[in-house]
């Protein structure tokens, strides 16, 4: 398994290879848009702006997995993140992170981590080259202090 093998769209049609984010810190996390944890998408805005130059990728990956709260095409995605949340980090196309059809990533996260998201918001973090990978919830806010502190000490190591 090599989580940097996976390519994917973004919801405006870019593409993204994890390949090129091997030296940097990710921050993964399964999004929706109609979810009562929505209010995430500002405090991932804000770690995005305070750790980008430092290293720190975020992706989000939409999913409609969990209540059916991300209907909306890819779209409508890119319009709602900008437009409420001024989301600047990267929006993968909407996919599936549990179950059939599954998104790839998420798959080998689950293999690596054995945690599974099980709602919307669920985090991943991944240090330089896989070295470590950490499950959060949706109860653990993007800036929680848990999350930057290994994002701190992650962004310092070789």
């Amino acid at each position: 398994m090599n989580i940097y093998n996976n390519v994917f769209k973004t919801v405006k049609g870019d593409t993204i290879e994890l390949s090129n984010f091997q030296n940097k810190v990710l921050l993964i996390v399964n999004t929706a848009s109609n979810c009562g944890w929505t209010w995430q998408y500002d405090e991932l805005e804000k770690l995005h702006q305070a750790y980008q130059s430092k290293g720190l990728v975020i992706l989000a990956f939409p999913s409609n997995n969990f209540g059916e709260q991300e209907p909306g095409s890819n779209e409508q995605i890119a319009e709602f993140c900008s437009s409420k949340f001024n989301v600047t980090f990267p929006i993968l196309e909407k996919s599936v992170v549990i179950g059939d059809n599954q998104n790839p990533l998420y798959k080998e996260l689950i293999d690596l981590t054995g945690d599974q998201p099980y709602w919307n918001f669920n985090k991943y973090i991944i240090g330089k080259n896989a070295s470590v990978i950490k499950f959060y919830d949706q109860e653990v806010n993007p800036t929680d202090k848990t999350i930057t502190e290994l994002v701190n000490l992650l962004l310092q190591q070789d």
